[in-house]
């Protein structure tokens, strides 16, 4: 154990004596003391990865200030915008989705990740170039910064997100998707595996689209690497939650948990559309927005030819109605060859990805 601190120690050392003597450093400073309070004022929806994210109608967040993670670009196709805001902090993650993030360059008002991470000496910058709409965090000991780029990791990346969110001005964050009822997926090999000083971290390669603890099982399914989210873990990322609802209270923003079976007791909780406010009219609107992004004739098409699911699935139907209550199983076995979208009006649509024009 105290070879690994040493170590750690040691890469901490290294990475601080690269980053100060590059010349993307205090550029970088600069460009973070640019954004500092931008959005004072405003709300932001952090969309987390769970899978309660199959329960939440994120059509409705079309003209919200949103932020999201890692493989989150599998709920692209499922939506008609992209997130204002997108962060990895991961090393293994950053890795193996390297087009992943090149693509939300390309999309996101903003994109945040670390430059180099301090445990490994991945140096992400290497493959995330610093273009005008990329900032580096800068990993640090730290309990919970105030003054990026320098950041805590905390053992999720949506403790950097809370982070970076309330140093950029955002007076409430509503939280979607942070389920916290994770299980271990066991079609996995273990890559390699390392005791830190108060758990042990694996690093594991999928081998099966059977990811249980994300909104799609292809999220670290097949081929894919990962650190498992075991108790050590976990432990970890409900402390660092507790720290940023004391963090927040202090500065006066506010926190809102207002996903679906969400066992996170750090934040008070609100119904999502009770956040929204939105009318039923509104809705109407954004949900037919979303039907005529994906080729389809509108609302009244879909709700027409949709046949109720009732316990037999058949193929042969183009779009099937899902209680909401069903819908993370029949993620599970239909993804593939069905698009899911909605819920709307307690219920998701099962579209037949050959149908879909998009």
């Amino acid at each position: 154990m105290s070879a690994n601190i040493l170590h750690r120690a040691t890469n901490f050392g290294l990475s601080n004596l690269w980053r100060f003597s590059s010349w993307y450093c205090y550029k970088n400073i600069r460009r973070w003391n640019g954004v500092k309070g931008k959005y004072k004022g405003k709300r932001c929806f952090l969309i987390a990865n769970g899978p309660s994210l199959n329960m939440t109608p994120l059509y409705l967040l079309k003209d919200e200030y949103t932020i999201m993670f890692n493989r989150a670009s599998l709920m692209m196709e499922r939506l008609n915008y992209y997130p204002s805001f997108y962060m990895v902090t991961d090393s293994l993650v950053a890795n193996n989705i390297r087009d992943e993030i090149s693509f939300y360059i390309d999309k996101c008002q903003m994109v945040f990740v670390p430059d180099i991470t301090k445990g490994e000496l991945l140096e992400i910058k290497d493959f995330v170039p610093f273009k005008k709409n990329v900032y580096y965090m800068y990993e640090e000991p730290v309990r919970f910064s105030h003054t990026l780029p320098y950041m805590s990791v905390g053992g999720t990346v949506i403790y950097a997100a809370f982070q970076v969110l309330l140093y950029m001005g955002f007076a409430e964050v509503i939280v979607v998707g942070n389920d916290m009822n994770y299980v271990l997926h066991k079609n996995v090999d273990v890559i390699k595996e390392h005791q830190s000083k108060y758990m042990m971290n694996q690093e594991l390669h999928s081998n099966k689209d059977d990811d249980p603890n994300h909104f799609d099982p292809r999220y670290f399914g097949k081929g894919r690497e990962f650190h498992q989210p075991n108790d050590g873990v976990i432990k970890r990322i409900f402390s660092s939650l507790d720290i940023v609802a004391t963090e927040y209270k202090k500065s006066g923003a506010k926190v809102v948990n207002a996903g679906y079976n969400s066992a996170v007791k750090s934040f008070p909780k609100q119904d999502f559309y009770e956040t929204l406010g939105y009318s039923q009219n509104r809705i109407d609107e954004l949900f037919d927005d979303l039907i005529r992004s994906l080729g389809l004739e509108n609302i009244d098409y879909l709700l027409q030819n949709a046949v109720e699911y009732n316990e037999i699935w058949n193929d042969d139907y183009d779009i099937i109605s899902v209680p909401i209550e069903l819908v993370n199983n029949i993620v599970k076995q239909k993804v593939l060859y069905y698009l899911p979208i909605g819920p709307y009006k307690g219920r998701a649509y099962f579209v037949k990805r050959s149908i879909l024009k998009r």
